[in-house]
């Protein structure tokens, strides 16, 4: 929600937003500020004409000082446009340069990121969202566990250092899996919060997560929690689950598929069509989050734990915002929790009714 680059003929901005779970709030149309304004008025209407001073008629001007004084503004002028009309013929007029296509900012530690370019074309955005290479690999189970993080109860030091140990687990599975052709999987920073926070992607709210791209962070607060029952407060799945919706839309920015989304959403023929574009990147990360815990070795409970979840959070059908219905969001999550390759999660080739 993911900052804007200049579109230009040969560069497609690429706009940084955050991709927040679950969607967060839309924004009125047209902004409230512009009820305030005032309505256009012609040049010159209700005011005040100029008007000759009463009794005190205009003097008139002499024949003869405007004759001297044209010819003196010619004797000048005429060396002046001479010069400029031979500088003009010695330079060749350059247009002002393309801005740059600019990579995304980076914590100091972080390796050179040496992704392609942004997509310029509708056919080559589809390619890379519908054949990535990423499809063609396959997820290893996990050497390593997630600890149990209660963000109800747990210090924040304590959350923070629980989250960079969940982020180390995922990391170790699919650092290896994301390392094809120019990708590489870089490590997100990670900020636990429990008030807004203004950052590369705006403001950052306190009641959903996110992951912005501007700066390739997972922004995770407290209050996320509060808004399920305590069964699923006190539960593992909960914020795993979250966590790696989050993580999923790491791997979609660092596997170029993201910003092809970004680019078929904002070259599409009509809101519906753009709204569509974005639920299939959600869904997607969904998807990629069921294949982490089924990495993770989830069993059949914490299954329905996650589903669970999906429940309490996701609204009921007929909502079709950009996360998707409650079914559809599910049975995403649910498919990649029954397999171990990103060849399961390809929606941008589903049908429009299973990324309703």
């Amino acid at each position: 929600m993911i900052s804007q680059r200049p579109v230009s003929a040969t560069a497609v901005a690429q706009p940084v937003h955050p991709q927040g779970f679950p969607p967060p709030q839309q924004q009125v149309y047209p902004p409230q500020s512009w009820a305030h304004q005032q309505p256009y008025q012609q040049p010159g209407a209700n005011q005040p004409h100029p008007t000759w001073v009463q009794g005190q008629p205009p003097k008139k001007k002499s024949p003869l000082k405007t004759i001297v004084f044209g010819c003196l503004l010619l004797f000048i002028a005429i060396p002046v446009i001479v010069g400029i009309i031979a500088t003009q013929d010695k330079q060749t007029y350059q247009p002002p340069p393309l801005p740059p296509v600019t990579e995304e900012p980076q914590s100091p530690s972080a390796p050179a990121n040496n992704r392609p370019r942004y997509p310029v074309s509708e056919e080559k955005a589809q390619d890379i969202v519908r054949n990535n290479s990423l499809y063609t690999l396959t997820v290893p189970p996990a050497s390593c566990s997630t600890p149990a993080v209660d963000l109800v109860n747990s210090s924040a030091s304590v959350i923070e250092q629980q989250m960079e140990e969940t982020l180390d687990c995922l990391m170790e599975i699919w650092s290896d899996v994301v390392k094809y052709d120019d990708h590489s999987l870089r490590r997100p920073d990670l900020v636990f919060h429990e008030e807004e926070v203004t950052g590369s992607c705006g403001i950052i709210t306190t009641h959903v997560a996110h992951y912005c791209s501007a700066n390739n962070t997972i922004y995770f607060p407290r209050a996320f929690i509060i808004g399920f029952s305590p069964q699923v407060q006190k539960a593992r799945y909960a914020f795993d689950d979250v966590f790696a919706h989050e993580f999923g839309h790491a791997i979609q920015d660092h596997t170029m598929i993201m910003d092809a989304e970004y680019y078929l959403r904002n070259h599409a023929d009509s809101p519906s069509e753009a709204l569509e574009s974005q639920r299939r990147l959600e869904i997607q990360a969904q998807c990629f989050s069921g294949l982490t815990l089924n990495s993770l070795g989830y069993n059949s409970q914490d299954r329905a734990g996650v589903e669970q979840v999906h429940r309490e959070y996701m609204d009921s059908p007929p909502y079709e915002g950009d996360h998707g219905t409650n079914a559809n969001f599910t049975g995403w999550g649910r498919q990649g929790l029954s397999s171990n390759t990103p060849l399961t999660c390809n929606t941008f080739v589903a049908s429009s009714e299973y990324v309703s």
